[in-house]
């Protein structure tokens, strides 16, 4: 799983300064200049284009309004939310996403799908 995270960018690192730094009428990493939001989104581009380019990778995008196209990734999206992020209280993101590869390896190794009659997806491979 290749995760992405722009805002920890070596080709960014001025974003992560100027956030952090406090300024006149700001104090501390709570408040961001008006137009940090648009220069994280440019570098989260930027940084997606490189990740796919270097994987050989082709950027598929669905058509507007056809979220159905999507589909998959909204359930999976929504069972994250619902089975591990939400399930318990978390005292930290740390902590979250340290419990995170128990649950892909529950979801992926235990957890019954419905669309595969009950089996997990480890069920639908091969040995090799």
């Amino acid at each position: 799983m290749i995760v992405i995270r722009p805002w920890r960018s070596a080709k960014c690192p001025g974003l992560i300064s100027q956030r952090a730094a406090p300024g006149p009428d700001r104090s501390g990493d709570d408040h961001r200049h008006r137009d940090a939001p648009e220069r994280d989104a440019q570098c989260a581009i930027e940084e997606t284009a490189d990740v796919i380019a270097n994987l050989g990778a082709v950027h598929k995008r669905i058509r507007p309004h056809c979220p159905w196209q999507n589909g998959k990734v909204e359930r999976f999206n929504r069972t994250l939310q619902i089975e591990w992020a939400y399930r318990q209280v978390f005292e930290s993101n740390d902590e979250r996403s340290a419990a995170l590869p128990d649950f892909l390896h529950r979801y992926n190794h235990e957890r019954r799908h419905s669309a595969l009659d009950g089996h997990p997806p480890i069920s639908r491979l091969s040995p090799t």
